[in-house]
């Protein structure tokens, strides 16, 4: 890993992929306004190609190339220790086919002075308007503190909607078939007892379209099996650390085995539409 002295002493990171350009301008051009722009923009070139273009089209940002191909969370893995080791205070994290609020940065940053690691909202959106604005609002109070409980069972914590302190973070390693990395990332974080905090002062627009691993508010057959894999996944790997969460995986395969019958997992998919209303990531009634 070829480390550079940073310019800034905050980062922002993302993984750049093949998408729709419109994505990407949408993107940089959020990135362009914010309020705060002491920033290095670190990026992950995973097959984008050349960023040229984007250099010129945005100058004011002070962008970090790195280029690297692996699986998604050997990608996000690769990232994260190079920023680390590169000697930044804070990271700050966005997908690449979102966009944010002008004081996502700034707003992050007022927070860190305090805390350890900021969850701010999402409002979903897709190619033709915002569908649903501060969604998480509808199930967390502004300035809550979030702690492992609450993320055992789901997650609220992305890499496109947290911010972090570099000092709580140490070399990261991530299971190269890992799915929801955010989520084991920052389960990890929490173990260790740091402070979080959710705020509804900063909005990432979260882009709802077909690429998208993990997609919030919609129930489908195919979702609860989804859903039900990546528990699996995830159960395992931090019952390494928390024995709490070998009970889990074990209800976890029940709900695997009682979904084999078409009848038990419509029962299933009805029981989650008609009961959990704004169910975040990964979350199931079972």
């Amino acid at each position: 890993m070829n480390i550079k002295s940073p310019r800034n002493s905050i980062a922002f990171s993302t993984t750049l992929f093949p998408m729709e350009e419109s994505f990407v301008l949408d993107f940089f051009s959020s990135l362009d306004k914010q309020s705060f722009s002491s920033f290095d923009l670190i990026i992950l070139n995973d097959g984008f190609g050349c960023l040229d273009n984007y250099r010129a089209l945005y100058p004011r940002l002070n962008i970090v190339e790195l280029n690297y191909s692996d699986t998604p969370s050997r990608n996000r893995e690769y990232s994260i220790n190079y920023i680390k080791e590169s000697g930044y205070e804070a990271v700050i994290f966005g997908d690449s086919d979102d966009k944010f609020d002008s004081n996502r940065i700034s707003k992050s940053l007022e927070l860190l002075k305090d805390y350890d690691v900021v969850v701010n909202d999402v409002s979903l959106f897709n190619t033709d308007k915002i569908f649903s604005t501060k969604y998480m609002s509808n199930r967390m109070d502004n300035n809550m503190m979030v702690d492992l409980n609450y993320i055992r069972d789901k997650n609220i914590m992305g890499l496109s909607n947290t911010a972090v302190k570099l000092s709580v973070i140490d070399n990261v390693e991530f299971n190269e078939d890992l799915v929801a990395w955010d989520w084991y990332f920052f389960s990890n974080l929490l173990q260790n007892n740091i402070k979080a905090i959710f705020t509804s002062d900063v909005v990432t627009f979260y882009r709802q379209h077909q690429l998208n691993i993990a997609g919030l508010g919609i129930f489908s057959e195919d979702s609860i099996k989804k859903t039900l894999s990546v528990k699996r996944k995830h159960y395992k790997l931090m019952s390494a650390f928390d024995s709490y969460y070998d009970k889990l995986f074990q209800e976890n395969e029940c709900v695997f085995d009682l979904i084999k019958d078409t009848n038990r997992l419509k029962q299933l998919l009805l029981k989650n539409q008609e009961s959990l209303t704004f169910p975040l990531w990964w979350e199931l009634i079972v």
